[in-house]
């Protein structure tokens, strides 16, 4: 399943929630990387968002006006979840701001931190193999269910 899939009937506010959330990995260090833009604006289209709705998203939630749930939907929070170390890891330097915000979004989500090493290492040899979106999420896929 693909975002584009799992986000064709869901509600605006499911919709809010994902950008919010990767808004704010994109702004925990403090800097927004070229790389970290385009990420946020394909998925924000992927999942039917116009460029408007993304800053208001981004502003009510950088300032406190819109506060994004935990999505209810398993597959929901696990596709959230690789979004968040991508986002995370796009801009080549995992910063400390930004690993302290994913574990905290990787417990709130309902997994176990210890994942995130094994994701970064995956998403970066799926990169650096330059594999597509969907090819890295079979390899987490299939990680998952090794373990």
């Amino acid at each position: 399943m693909n975002i584009k899939d799992i986000f064709s009937s869901k509600s605006l506010e499911a919709k809010k929630t994902r950008i919010a959330f990767l808004a704010g990995m994109m702004t925990a260090d403090g800097k927004i990387d070229e790389k970290e833009q385009a990420f946020l604006r394909r998925k924000a289209i992927k999942i039917g968002l116009s460029s408007d709705e993304v800053k208001k998203i981004i502003n009510d939630s950088l300032f406190g006006n819109f506060e994004p749930e935990v999505p209810e939907d398993p597959e929901e929070r696990y596709t959230l979840l690789i979004d968040l170390v991508i986002m995370m890891l796009i801009d080549g330097h995992i910063d400390d701001k930004e690993m302290d915000l994913c574990r905290s979004k990787c417990v709130s989500l309902g997994f176990s931190e210890n994942i995130i090493p094994i994701m970064i290492d995956i998403i970066t040899q799926a990169n650096d193999k330059g594999l597509s979106y969907n090819e890295c999420i079979k390899l987490l896929d299939d990680m998952v269910e090794d373990n």
